[in-house]
């Protein structure tokens, strides 16, 4: 277990999957690798990604975007305890949305958004499908979810 700077710090490939970006100290101190499943907690405890921050990152920092911190109920610069966590595959999820998603979003474009987050009850999740989910057409996935949502589906949240 570390404790850590929770530091807000976008990414483009990374923003709003549920990943946080660790130094490769932090990695190392966990005893895990990069893609490894971690339990962060602040004022509520979220499940994430764990993955290898760029080389700027701050020593003692963990890297989050702001739906990361959200779920956490941190602001930037509070402390955030990370723990290695077991890969769980869930067996079903339940989710929320505004009424216009949940009247149009198919449950097959819904799990594929879903493939490869991490989520504990009472996460907001978004629909931004995730580069280290298994294999799936994502050129496919994003036409859908823009057909079906609208071209904001980028920033819809679930909970």
């Amino acid at each position: 277990m570390l404790t850590l700077t929770a530091v807000l710090r976008g990414s483009a490939r990374y923003d709003r999957h549920g990943i946080v970006r660790l130094p490769l100290q932090a990695l190392s101190g966990l005893g895990i690798s990069d893609g490894s499943v971690v339990l962060l907690r602040g004022t509520r405890a979220v499940g994430a990604l764990a993955v290898l921050a760029p080389l700027d990152c701050p020593p003692g920092s963990a890297l989050c975007d702001d739906l990361l911190l959200s779920n956490l109920g941190l602001r930037d610069g509070d402390t955030v305890v990370v723990e290695v966590a077991a890969r769980v595959e869930a067996q079903r999820v339940t989710v929320t949305a505004a009424e216009r998603i949940a009247r149009s979003l198919e449950p097959d474009v819904l799990r594929a958004a879903l493939l490869g987050k991490v989520v504990v009850a009472g996460d907001a999740v978004s629909l931004k499908p995730s580069e280290l989910a298994p294999p799936t057409d994502f050129a496919s996935l994003r036409r859908s979810l823009t057909a079906w949502v609208g071209a904001g589906w980028t920033t819809e949240l679930l909970h």
